[in-house]
């Protein structure tokens, strides 16, 4: 999550907020007071001094968010990723359909995309969020962002060229 004093930009995991992140730490105007917190915090975990203040946010395609779950899980949390393919024996296809099955399920904790939207944001979010797509990430964090604050030239011109974060790692650029 990033705190500033104009808004609030909450990471729905595989949505680009590494990005968002790396370029309001190293950007973002002093001014702008960017705090930043670990993590995945949701919606209800806001700090009560910025909960009045707008909220940002990126969805991504359901399928590009499982390929990228899947490709991160499969490297980066063993564990995981054989509790959703059955020990590796089940391929991208039947891995996705057990995790799809596993979402109907609100107890159960690995949830897919639509299981991390509801426990990030709850069944409201479309009333409270500022959202931006993550497949045109650089174009729609300037427009949400824009949306709620006069961006500096500097800011815009560092989003429009700062290097992509996590690309070789998950294989998709923006």
């Amino acid at each position: 999550m990033i705190l500033s004093k104009h808004f609030v930009f909450i990471h729905l995991p595989k949505t680009g907020g590494s990005f968002v992140r790396a370029v309001c730490q190293e950007y973002a105007p002093a001014d702008w007071k960017v705090q930043i917190l670990d993590g995945h915090p949701n919606l209800h975990e806001i700090p009560k001094a910025y909960q009045s203040l707008e909220k940002l946010c990126f969805i991504r395609n359901p399928y590009s968010w499982y390929v990228s779950s899947y490709a991160y899980l499969q490297k980066h949390s063993q564990k995981m990723f054989d509790k959703i393919s059955n020990q590796g024996i089940r391929d991208f296809k039947n891995t996705l359909l057990a995790v799809l099955e596993l979402e109907k399920d609100p107890a159960e904790p690995i949830g897919g995309y639509s299981w991390h939207i509801k426990q990030m944001f709850g069944d409201d979010f479309l009333q409270v969020l500022r959202i931006g797509k993550f497949e045109e990430l650089r174009h729609e964090l300037l427009r949400i962002m824009n949306s709620v604050v006069m961006l500096p030239e500097s800011f815009v011109k560092a989003v429009q060229t700062y290097p992509a974060v996590n690309v070789r790692q998950f294989g998709y650029e923006f």
